[in-house]
């Protein structure tokens, strides 16, 4: 409940600073940038890159990246409803 109320308030927060000038398109590309960054990142360090360090790194960026893209569709949604 206090995470759902958490991401609502982002959400908003997010749909405010898209009336300041941040563009639905623009916000929901560059998150889904961001996780296609952290997925080749980890795809690297399957290769060999420092394993275990990598891999956790990448990991980190991933799941950054999946919460961005998230509360960016979140946005979206709530900016629909409006």
């Amino acid at each position: 409940m206090f995470r759902a109320e958490m991401s609502l308030n982002r959400a908003q927060i997010t749909r405010n600073r898209a009336g300041t000038g941040l563009k639905r398109a623009e916000f929901a590309f560059r998150a889904e940038m961001s996780l296609n960054r952290a997925q080749i990142t980890r795809n690297r360090a399957d290769t060999g890159l420092k394993r275990a360090e990598f891999a956790f790194r990448a990991e980190m960026s991933l799941n950054r990246a999946q919460i961005k893209r998230n509360r960016a569709q979140i946005f979206i949604t709530v900016q629909n409803q409006s």
